[in-house]
């Protein structure tokens, strides 16, 4: 994939780093976002194509997973809370 066709699926980069001279392999631009680094091979007829993907820990990701996580808690909390103040309507068979 050419880096214009991830972008429109990912956004534009944090940071884009050209790599000088280009790799014996043809590596010549890394792109990195939030927990994933894409590394890009320039080809013969000029145009760069993805050559590796590096996913690494999302610092944003774990900080709003734990408070998803802390939100989730808190609600099941409250329905327990709320589950020992109802009684049921009928008496269960």
């Amino acid at each position: 994939m050419q880096p214009s066709a991830l972008q429109v699926q990912l956004g534009q980069p944090q940071k884009i780093e050209k790599v000088s001279p280009p790799g014996a392999d043809g590596f010549a631009e890394r792109h990195s976002y939030d927990g994933m680094t894409l590394e890009y091979d320039l080809w013969s007829n000029g145009k760069l194509v993805l050559g590796a993907a590096v996913l690494a820990k999302s610092e944003s990701a774990a900080v709003a997973n734990e408070k998803v996580m802390a939100e989730l808690t808190k609600k099941a909390a409250a329905q327990a809370e709320l589950a020992k103040k109802t009684h049921p309507t009928t008496i269960p068979r």
